[in-house]
């Protein structure tokens, strides 16, 4: 019996798309594995989010922490690496987002985890996760094993579908002090791009164009398309 945890992330004290993904994948494995599955969100407004969240999982842990205007992954790997040294899982799924990436990079300094990278794909086989990797564009695809009986596994995005469980599980809003001390990483300026109003990983509709629309103008036909969409 294998235990399987989804490390969500939080935007706008909401759950990601990635980490909605991530529970239903954690729960699918786990349910293969005939284990247990639990999703983690450490941030601000962690238990508020975790209330949808536990849409898609049994059981998910929240950890509020102060991450707003600062370097989130620092606050989070911490807390993470003691809640993993206090319930010692087997498998860790960690989204592969900006944030996430630096968290499993952490992590792996705070707990020696083995991890595999690229995730395209999870499936449960025999006693571990086989993980479908691909590189070169999609070019080759590669699958890869643990040796060891505990890993991390950084997921990219849309590698699952967000499905809602049967029921709604518990969720469990803990306090935990965080396993070593990091360096303190000060934000000191922030610059915003112009940019979509909906990550690409987690929008549903993608309107693109290419050389046949011509000018910036064509480009503003493009826009307006995908605004009504």
């Amino acid at each position: 019996m294998a235990t399987v945890w989804a490390v969500g992330e939080i935007a706008d004290g909401a759950p990601t798309r990635l980490t909605l993904e991530l529970a239903t994948l954690a729960r699918q494995l786990a349910e293969a594995a005939g284990g247990e599955v639990r999703t983690v969100l450490i941030g601000t407004g962690a238990a508020g989010a975790a209330e949808e969240v536990a849409r898609y999982g049994p059981s998910v842990l929240a950890v509020e922490a102060q991450t707003s205007g600062a370097f989130a992954p620092a606050i989070v790997a911490p807390r993470l690496a003691a809640l993993v040294e206090q319930h010692s899982p087997d498998y860790l799924l960690v989204g592969a987002s900006q944030d996430g990436k630096d968290v499993a990079g952490l992590l792996l300094g705070l707990t020696e985890l083995p991890i595999l990278v690229n995730g395209a794909g999870v499936e449960w086989q025999e006693n571990g996760p086989r993980v479908e990797m691909s590189t070169f564009g999609g070019k080759l695809v590669t699958h890869s094993r643990f040796t060891a009986e505990r890993g991390i596994v950084l997921v990219r995005p849309a590698s699952a579908t967000a499905e809602e469980a049967p029921s709604a599980g518990q969720v469990e809003v803990v306090d935990v002090a965080r396993a070593a001390e990091l360096p303190i990483v000060r934000v000191t300026d922030s610059v915003q791009e112009a940019g979509a109003a909906t990550p690409i990983e987690e929008a549903r509709i993608i309107v693109g164009g290419g050389r046949g629309v011509g000018n910036a103008d064509g480009f503003r036909h493009v826009q307006e398309l995908a605004d009504a969409l």
